[in-house]
């Protein structure tokens, strides 16, 4: 992405906390040193796969339960766990679907039976399958993690029959953002953020989620969503920009600032706001974001000059570190946007 100004968290560094909030919501961790893990392995996939035919709910619940902990090395349960998706039982039924998650990558099996379930008429069940929709997605589109750090992901353009199914999905997700339960909502919006190119037709109810959306989940997830929309998600300019403004969550600030520079869209709404947070906002990183969305609308920066020139101005009241900051801006807008318009945007 280009920079016209420091941003304070890379492109990767924030898209990557979307990815970090799938594995904690999912409740993964280490297993303890000192438990016993055998049953934990492909060898023991096989009869879990059978015991979710146990008579007993509670045995093919867990049966679905021990697949999840085994992850990618339980593919081979992936038809019996997308057959259980149907089982009468919801505790199995969320479990099959959390289990899906990890034990589907790399296929799209599971994609229209998950699918499906984000139609059950159980919070968990849907909450889980849209959060595994977005675990498959989220490897379909960077492919496995790399080995070693600081190798970077890359990012691939999934093929046609791919992007039916992701269409095909994007209805019934739309849909569970109005869901009652909040952690369906954001695990709605956090599966959409993964085919986002695709997610137009759930922008008024992502701008719904950020208006009015006590969740921070739903409401960070969304303006990851409007992000990778793009300038598509023009008409998402105000409520974003009123998120800038006043989220009280630190994570969706910052977040609904780059959105507004990938948009770059309605800078009337756009630019006052960003100049207010980039002058006002106790977060660095959120003032480092709003820096460099700034830059992203090029001579429509000027709109934020004389709120700038205001807070700068050594007579008036703001805080020192604020008038430092104007100052700061100034000078930058005037080396990259001077007035005689020289130089280049």
């Amino acid at each position: 992405m280009r920079t016209s100004h420091v941003v304070g968290l890379t492109v990767a560094a924030l898209v990557a906390l979307a990815a970090v909030g799938l594995w904690v919501w999912a409740g993964r961790e280490p297993h303890a040193a000192g438990v016993n893990t055998s049953g934990l392995s492909r060898e023991a996939v096989p009869g879990y796969v059978a015991a979710l035919k146990d008579q007993d709910p509670a045995a093919r619940a867990k049966a679905a339960d021990s697949l999840w902990k085994i992850g990618t090395y339980a593919k081979e349960a992936t038809p019996a766990l997308v057959a259980a998706l149907a089982d009468p039982d919801p505790a199995v039924r969320a479990a099959a679907a959390r289990a899906l998650g990890p034990a589907s990558l790399g296929t799209r099996d599971a994609v229209p039976g998950l699918t499906a379930a984000l139609k059950d008429d159980q919070a968990p069940v849907r909450a889980a399958a849209a959060n595994a929709l977005a675990e498959v997605w989220l490897e379909e589109r960077h492919g496995p993690p790399p080995v070693g750090q600081g190798v970077a992901r890359p990012t691939v353009d999934p093929p046609p029959e791919a992007k039916e199914l992701h269409r095909a999905a994007v209805p019934a997700l739309t849909v569970l953002l109005r869901d009652p339960d909040a952690k369906v909502r954001g695990r709605a919006a956090a599966a959409l953020v993964e085919i986002a190119p695709l997610a137009g037709p759930a922008l008024p109810d992502l701008v719904g989620v950020l208006g009015k959306d006590a969740d921070a989940d739903a409401r960070l997830q969304s303006t990851l969503v409007m992000a990778g929309l793009g300038p598509a998600a023009g008409a998402g300019t105000e409520a974003l920009a009123g998120r800038v403004r006043a989220d009280p969550d630190v994570g969706v600030r910052l977040n609904a600032a780059r959105a507004l520079g990938l948009i770059k869209a309605r800078p009337e709404a756009a630019v006052p706001a960003l100049i207010e947070a980039y002058l006002t906002d106790p977060e660095g990183q959120v003032r480092g974001v709003c820096s460099w969305a700034l830059g992203q609308y090029g001579p429509e920066a000027r709109r934020a000059e004389a709120r700038a020139r205001a807070a700068a101005d050594p007579a008036g009241t703001e805080p020192q570190e604020v008038r430092q900051r104007a100052a700061r801006f100034l000078e930058l807008l005037e080396k990259k946007l001077p007035a005689d318009g020289a130089g280049k945007p």
